[in-house]
């Protein structure tokens, strides 16, 4: 029994990661099925799960290349590529400097996956200290909360400057050196993992009026935090 859970082990973690980038393959269909709201909410599905399989990799202690550069291709598809095509389909007139906003957020999200993969291989490959630069789910977060915030205010992207100059500055965040710490999770709170779920879904019911703001809120709270940390950092040490 100890030899199958052993080679079951490994298997979990890329289990959450697979889970993921399907449900950004969802929401690939739902896009063309002019679904934009389902298509957001199934991105950020996919974040839940994409920050769970690297910390449940790490508590079941079965970190290994093969996972890092797994969800590192899952993170690009998912969080890089889609948020980019729904931005553009979105797009009421298809011009050069409109579609160059979604490209440039490719680029430089290929750009941020590629540095942070190559910190892991420099690093012990079950730690992680600090993120360099945003990471890219936190800006598909943002991305896709901003969208939803619009259609449910007003059915449509009403505000697709705005949505364009989000784009463009979260990804200047993604290649910047500003440091982000990771979101901790404990043993313990490994252990009441779906206990957890459950109290955050429960709570998300209760405030579905609010969902998307709360949602866009977080994502926002998070990269501000970063943003003043660093500062406060260079400030302290000059």
């Amino acid at each position: 029994m100890k030899y199958n859970w052993e080679r079951i082990k490994p298997i979990i973690p890329n289990l959450f990661t697979t889970l993921s980038l399907l449900s950004g393959l969802v929401a690939l269909g739902f896009i063309n099925q002019e679904k934009v709201v389902t298509s957001c909410w199934l991105i950020a599905l996919a974040i839940i799960l994409d920050g769970l399989d690297g910390k449940i990799a790490r508590y079941l202690k079965v970190s290994s290349p093969f996972g890092a550069m797994y969800d590192t291709l899952s993170d690009f598809v998912t969080f890089g590529v889609l948020p980019a095509y729904i931005s553009y389909s979105l797009l009421p007139v298809k011009s050069n400097f409109f579609v160059l906003i979604p490209i440039i957020y490719v680029l430089t999200g290929a750009y941020r996956l590629v540095r942070f993969s190559l910190q892991q291989t420099q690093d012990d490959m079950g730690s992680k200290k600090v993120f360099t630069g945003l990471p890219i789910p936190a800006a598909a977060g943002m991305i896709t909360s901003f969208i939803i915030m619009n259609y449910q205010l007003w059915n449509y992207l009403k505000l697709l400057n705005i949505h364009l100059l989000i784009m463009f500055v979260f990804s200047l965040l993604m290649i910047s050196r500003i440091e982000y710490n990771p979101v901790q999770i404990s043993k313990r709170t490994i252990k009441y993992l779906f206990l957890i779920l459950l109290v955050v879904v429960l709570i998300a019911v209760f405030f579905f009026r609010f969902h998307s703001l709360i949602y866009i809120g977080l994502i926002s709270f998070y990269a501000v935090t970063g943003i003043i940390r660093h500062f406060v950092i260079k400030i302290i040490k000059s």
